[in-house]
């Protein structure tokens, strides 16, 4: 069965995670350019930073949709953080979990972010 994190502190990490994916300047994969560096028009007009503005509050009010666990798993899982992407044995192995418990509660979790997008989107 599934075992409960062991000493990591999801709660701090997912402040700080969250954090971290409202910054273009942030680095993809832990180095190189940012990925605001990464688009490919570095003229963006007020339209198009308005847009980037709106798509990150809402991947921040979903991700705040989420609890703490689950909050941590996604985020990790796709490099929120700034690293690369975990896979689901290094986050296993974080939470003393298996790795497929890890992936299902990953797609649970995604799952649960359909509804709450759509109803962002309306």
């Amino acid at each position: 069965g599934e075992r409960r994190g062991q000493g990591v502190n999801t709660s701090a990490w997912a402040t700080m995670a969250m954090a971290s994916i409202a910054s273009l300047g942030m680095q993809v994969g832990g180095e190189g350019p940012g990925l605001g560096d990464r688009v490919a028009s570095v003229d963006a007009g007020p339209l198009d930073q308005l847009l980037a503005d709106n798509d990150r509050t809402v991947a921040h009010e979903l991700m705040a949709s989420l609890d703490d666990t689950n909050r941590y798993l996604v985020a990790r899982r796709f490099g929120f953080d700034g690293a690369e992407p975990a896979t689901f044995a290094e986050l296993a192995n974080e939470l003393g979990m298996s790795a497929e418990a890890v992936r299902r509660r990953v797609v649970r979790a995604l799952k649960r972010l359909e509804p709450a997008d759509a109803a962002l989107a309306a």
